[in-house]
């Protein structure tokens, strides 16, 4: 019907909703918030919708599951998984006890956690970590067609290792018995994150004796180890540039390969090549001449900083002065020795 007034000779349709909102319509893009999911501290921090909490498991491969057994005692158990839609898949030997009760449909909880850096306070209070996390409620089915299994075992590998599957022996039938794959239905769910500086109370952001900030936290790979009968030679180029999603501190961005901010990302944000081929970018050059000379680097490189990360010291001025001055009383020390033992010679 067309009010009358105003417009009243406009007889056209309204405007459709978007092609992917019609497409989903009746879908939940979100999880319910149930009394096991809703977050209550900090709630804030909570994620429900599915993009997100299926990015952050996506995000990772390492879960930890915990159940009850059968004698009333609880286990929790580290495991690598895989998401397959709204599923986690877990794997393991077959006769694991917590295959065994995940797949008799008993409901078991998973909780995934992604440290993304040290959040360093100005008060002691203040002190954090930025991370991503998701708890998963669900009951699980043992996957018992052997076409199902495979690709199942496939997910698996290639989440962890992109195209590994194809560029590794395929299993035995006797490996393939020997392993159980289970369908964990995630029937309940939520997410909660932090990210960001820290939230330092306004009295104390003046002060510039404490230094406050974000050290940021990733995984990607160092220079792969060969095994006994391989070399550096055979190493697959992907295995170079492994790494999971990594989130930049202040910006919530993906860095790719998680050096943030270092100078020596690549070009187009690809992960770096090895060690031996990189050469130092401008931009890390630069930030390498602010490395305290008084932070040791782990990877054995000097005062000029890392050659691989271009990574560059965090120590605060004040700190920074004390070692200068326990280094200069040191050198005074060691030179009056000197003079005290080469008098007594001569």
């Amino acid at each position: 019907r067309v009010d009358a007034g105003a417009g009243a000779n406009n007889t056209s349709s309204p405007p459709r909703a978007p092609l992917l909102r019609r497409l989903f319509a009746g879908v939940a893009m979100a999880y319910e918030q149930t009394d096991r999911t809703k977050i209550k501290r900090l709630p804030q921090r909570g994620v429900y919708d599915k993009e997100t909490v299926h990015g952050i498991l996506d995000a990772s491969f390492l879960c930890h599951v915990s159940y009850v057994d059968d004698d009333g005692t609880p286990v929790i158990i580290p495991t690598n998984y895989a998401r397959d839609g709204s599923d986690i898949l877990l794997h393991g030997k077959a006769n694991s006890a917590l295959l065994r009760h995940a797949a008799s449909g008993h409901r078991i909880c998973i909780a995934v956690t992604i440290l993304d850096g040290i959040v360093v306070a100005r008060s002691v209070f203040h002190h954090s970590t930025n991370y991503r996390s998701v708890v998963v409620f669900g009951s699980g089915k043992l996957v018992e067609d052997a076409k199902e299994k495979e690709e199942c075992l496939r997910k698996l590998v290639n989440h962890i290792l992109p195209d590994r599957w194809d560029a590794a022996r395929s299993p035995t039938a006797a490996e393939y018995a020997a392993t159980a794959v289970v369908r964990v239905a995630i029937e309940e769910a939520s997410g909660k994150v932090r990210a960001g500086p820290p939230s330092d109370d306004a009295a104390d952001v003046p002060h510039r004796q404490w230094w406050a900030g974000v050290v940021p936290l990733g995984l990607w790979s160092q220079e792969p180890v060969p095994a006994p009968g391989c070399s550096l030679v055979d190493v697959p180029q992907s295995l170079y540039r492994y790494s999971r999603g990594c989130i930049a501190p202040f910006k919530g961005e993906y860095d790719p390969y998680g050096l943030q901010e270092c100078g020596d990302c690549g070009e187009g944000g690809e992960a770096p090549p090895p060690a031996a081929q990189r050469t130092r970018s401008a931009a890390a050059t630069a930030a390498a001449s602010a490395v305290d000379p008084y932070a040791p680097q782990e990877c054995g490189c000097g005062p000029e900083g890392c050659a691989d990360t271009g990574a560059t010291a965090a120590v605060p001025a004040g700190a920074r002065s004390s070692l200068q001055g326990v280094g200069s009383i040191c050198l005074a020390a060691t030179a009056l020795g000197a003079a005290f033992l080469l008098g007594k010679k001569l």
